[in-house]
């Protein structure tokens, strides 16, 4: 029921409202590309029924379709959107390497204060709704949003952008800490045997590694500002997978609990590693309730990936030497 209800939450509710009108100028291109800036002008076309196409052939070549706008005070979201469709779109290497809505805030005197984007589907996708909500940085001035590809490949169409002005509804901040403290409570039950065995062995490791699980729940604004100190690594593995500091936190936690569980024998190895495959699933739908995150498909590769190697290390280890009683 819980999974039925956060499956609703996630794809049907709409946690916010509209405040106020269309920011963007010309958001149909009806007067072409009015009010809109280009690079890479010659990649970026519109047809008669106002579909606007941006494409790069070439590797390591960026095109960009965007406007400055300056904005009204006091905002709390921006939500941005566009139906778009994808062709052969083949992200670079890094994370930041392929096709997307973006956000870029500034201050008032031009500085840089944050990035914020949602990615399109990577290969050929047919038309789609995509929408991000941003929340607004306190001294925001003016911000450049748009659609860009960045050394990626391919083809992304658009039709339809749009950039309200938001805020949560009435109901959402009752809805979400429902949500937080029923998933909380439900990965606390479920992993209650293998924290008490942690706390018996070691105190210390029993705090450390619930510090790793309470940052996976940590939000998004919170996350961002720790990420700007930490050192920059971003590797695209494939499309459904990145290498990040947050992944690499995943894999290092689900690697660290399956090897000491299956090591301490808390429970039998299949029930270990099936419990923290619900774990994983767990941790994604209580993001889903945190402010500033979302379920990520990536990141429970990486959980399962590390939990699967842990168990094996796990396995041969007791293999080799007597594991703890």
């Amino acid at each position: 029921m819980l999974l039925g209800v956060t499956a609703w939450y996630f794809v049907a509710y709409d946690a916010y409202e509209p405040i106020g009108e269309e920011l963007f100028e010309n958001a149909h291109f009806e007067r072409e590309f009015e009010g809109w800036k280009r690079t890479g002008v010659s990649t970026v076309t519109k047809d008669k029924q106002g579909v606007v196409t941006l494409s790069v052939i070439e590797p390591k070549r960026n095109v960009q379709l965007f406007q400055w706008l300056v904005l009204p005070p006091n905002l709390p979201f921006l939500q941005l959107s566009v139906q778009a469709a994808t062709h052969h779109l083949v992200p670079g290497k890094k994370e930041w390497q392929l096709g997307r809505l973006f956000l870029v805030f500034y201050d008032k005197n031009g500085k840089k204060i944050t990035i914020q984007s949602e990615p399109f589907s990577v290969g050929s996708t047919p038309w789609h709704f995509y929408k991000g909500v941003f929340e607004v940085p306190e001294h925001a001035h003016k911000i450049r949003v748009g659609v860009n590809i960045l050394q990626a490949t391919g083809v992304v169409q658009v039709n339809e952008l749009s950039l309200l002005p938001v805020r949560l509804k009435a109901e959402t901040m009752w809805l979400t800490t429902l949500g937080f403290v029923l998933w909380l409570g439900m990965i606390i039950v479920w992993m209650w045997p293998y924290f008490r065995a942690l706390k018996k062995v070691s105190s210390s490791l029993f705090v450390f590694m619930g510090l790793f699980i309470a940052a996976m729940m940590m939000p998004g604004g919170v996350r961002d500002q720790i990420a700007i100190h930490l050192p920059a690594l971003s590797y695209s593995v494939t499309p459904l997978l990145s290498i990040n500091i947050e992944s690499m936190a995943h894999l290092l936690l689900f690697f660290s609990m399956a090897f000491l569980f299956i090591k301490w024998r808390v429970k039998p190895i299949g029930w270990v590693i099936l419990d923290l495959l619900f774990l994983g699933m767990f941790i994604e739908a209580l993001q889903i309730f945190v402010e500033g995150r979302s379920a990520d498909l990536s990141d429970l590769w990486v959980d399962y990936f590390g939990l699967l190697f842990g168990a094996l290390c796990a396995w041969l280890w007791c293999m080799f030497r007597n594991c703890s009683k």
